[in-house]
């Protein structure tokens, strides 16, 4: 239920009235709503330019985030209030994921070769459990992960996008 956002620029810009200069200043309105919960995100943005649209989608992920946080609190507090203040402790540390869309969080989720590679190794444990020796073991750990990364050749979805946005994100950082 929470994995769809409507989004759009609202309507006309509204004008907002500097108070220091008097300026007159355009604000394009963006709004998000979430389609079956109907919970919804304003921002007011200078421009609409590509990086601005992207911005008001960090922010907009990050207070359904915080919001979402706060639901889950009301209803565990009362049995896990350890656990749950942790998560508030630790906001800092779990929300910058929120910083992308959803398309680049499910790349990030999804594509773990670590997880893979622990698995190999978890696998080559259960057949040997024990090596001659210390050496034996290196080998041993060299040829599955060599074995290991023969998997990873499968195309990741959506990558075009995932790959524009980061892109955009990290100007002059990925190749071309």
């Amino acid at each position: 239920p929470g994995e769809q956002v409507e989004v759009d620029w609202a309507g006309d810009p509204a004008t907002i009235i500097d108070p220091d200069t008097g300026e007159i200043i355009k604000a394009y309105i963006f709004v998000g709503v979430m389609t079956y919960s109907q919970y919804a995100y304003v921002e007011a943005c200078l421009d609409m330019k590509q990086k601005s649209w992207i911005n008001a989608h960090v922010h907009m992920y990050e207070y359904f985030a915080r919001e979402a946080l706060g639901r889950v609190n009301e209803k565990w507090t009362p049995k896990y209030p350890n656990a749950m203040k942790r998560w508030y402790d630790n906001w800092d540390a779990v929300s910058p994921i929120f910083k992308f869309s959803s398309a680049v969080r499910k790349v990030i989720y999804t594509t773990n070769s670590i997880e893979s590679l622990n698995a190999t190794y978890r696998k080559l444990n259960r057949q040997r459990s024990v090596f001659p020796s210390d050496t034996a073991l290196l080998k041993a750990l060299y040829l599955s992960t060599f074995e290991a990364t023969k998997k990873w050749t499968t195309t990741i979805r959506n990558w075009a996008q995932v790959y524009g946005e980061l892109s955009i994100m990290y100007e002059g950082r990925l190749p071309e």
